[in-house]
């Protein structure tokens, strides 16, 4: 075999084996267009609503009514809840709001609205509630003792979650409730408090 031969077979022998180990890397790249890679892997979501769920929430509230005099007035505010998340956009729970207020040394005046409340996420932040049930009035005095009404209440409430992680979040919300009594004055009781829930 001449020399030009050999060094012929040489060449082909070579760009057979770089053509065969390069094949495999000019396949891949081919697969996509250049400048692209893989898609990135969703976001994972950044609260998780499933099961039970319930939470608590203090801040600043007040209720009013017709002639209510010092009984009424701004006091401390505070919520409890617990339920089930029958979607991970709606939950079904009972809902304690009560509003505290300190008429003197002596008394304190508390309006509380107790309801079945349904509660529906708009989106993964935004949140709106409504609930009807018992409303209950309370004055207590270390010289007379308790006067205490109850009727009906209807609640409603809105928030948005400022913070996530996992199965917690803090939410910043707005209640307000409308109490119908008997005997004492129908009264107006409104809020805004920080929650802290768990789903």
């Amino acid at each position: 075999m001449s020399r030009p031969v050999r060094i012929l077979l040489t060449v082909c022998f070579a760009a057979l084996v770089v053509g065969a180990t390069a094949s495999p890397a000019t396949a891949q790249y081919a697969q996509q267009p250049a400048g692209y890679g893989y898609p990135p892997p969703p976001p994972p979501a950044r609260v998780y609503r499933q099961g039970l769920t319930f939470g608590l929430g203090i801040g600043l509230g007040a209720f009013t009514a017709d002639n209510c005099g010092d009984a009424c007035g701004v006091g401390l505010a505070f919520e409890g809840h617990i339920g089930g998340m029958l979607t991970p956009q709606f939950a079904l729970m009972f809902d304690a709001f009560p509003v505290v207020h300190t008429v003197n040394s002596d008394t304190t005046t508390t309006n509380t609205a107790y309801t079945v409340a349904g509660q529906i996420f708009l989106n993964d932040l935004v949140w709106l509630k409504g609930g009807l049930g018992i409303a209950h009035f309370t004055e207590s005095s270390n010289a007379f003792g308790d006067a205490t009404d109850t009727g009906t209440a209807v609640l409603f409430g809105g928030g948005v979650e400022v913070y996530q992680s996992g199965p917690f979040a803090i939410d910043l919300q707005l209640r307000i409730e409308h109490s119908f009594y008997s005997t004492a004055k129908d009264m107006n009781e409104g809020a805004f408090l920080v929650g802290f829930n768990w789903y």
